[in-house]
């Protein structure tokens, strides 16, 4: 499908960027061979870097294209085209269109801490959490204001913890949809207290109950 053409182009931008780098030249030669790039929004587009033009008789003209402009990047997918000029008009429609209306955001960076949340049974009471990645959501422009952010962490924290261990997760949402969901991690170790340290927590969180 479209979805799966889109995905699998997102995951080659993302994880594997000195491949993806051919996918924006519009000529090279090997063996003596001069090839050309077919996908004719190189040259329409200069935001445009990739990715694959396809055609068969039962598929049709098919484009999947991305491109970059300040910061944000898009892929759009185009199947069943009737030619090859179609394909791509209608791709950089796709694309005009998702640049005007849409906006990227990144409301956590990695390695920020975005909680420091108490930690039992450790040589430290607290641990600075956050994540291994920048988490960035793409929302129509205009509606950045309405997302809401929640941390879910376990009620307590025992030590020891390792630094990059994932202790809970953060939700980014819009209007009660989840729009992107990452683990939290600690950015910090919290060492294990001693003997005593531990046996001074432990009467305290019986005290305190559940």
């Amino acid at each position: 499908t479209a979805r799966d053409i889109a995905i699998l182009s997102r995951a080659l931008i993302r994880d594997f960027p000195e491949d993806y780098a051919y996918y924006r030249l519009k000529e090279f030669t090997i063996n003596g061979i001069q090839q050309h790039n077919r996908n004719t929004l190189l040259w329409r587009d200069e935001t445009v870097d990739g990715v694959k033009t396809g055609h068969t008789s039962a598929a049709g003209w098919c484009l999947a294209a991305s491109a970059e402009r300040q910061g944000m990047r898009l892929v759009s997918v185009v199947m069943g085209s009737t030619s090859e000029k179609q394909r791509a008009d209608d791709s950089q429609a796709l694309l005009n269109w998702g640049f005007r209306f849409f906006e990227s955001h990144t409301p956590y960076a990695a390695g920020a801490t975005l909680a420091e949340p108490a930690v039992w049974k450790s040589t430290r009471d607290t641990v600075p959490v956050g994540l291994a990645e920048d988490l960035t959501v793409v929302v129509a422009r205009g509606r950045y204001d309405r997302l809401k952010a929640e941390l879910e962490l376990p009620k307590r924290l025992l030590g020891p913890l390792a630094k990059g261990q994932e202790l809970g997760r953060v939700r980014i949402s819009l209007d009660g949809e989840v729009l992107a969901e990452r683990p939290l991690l600690a950015l910090e170790e919290a060492p294990e207290a001693g003997f005593f340290g531990r046996q001074y927590d432990a009467l305290r969180l019986w005290w305190e109950g559940d």
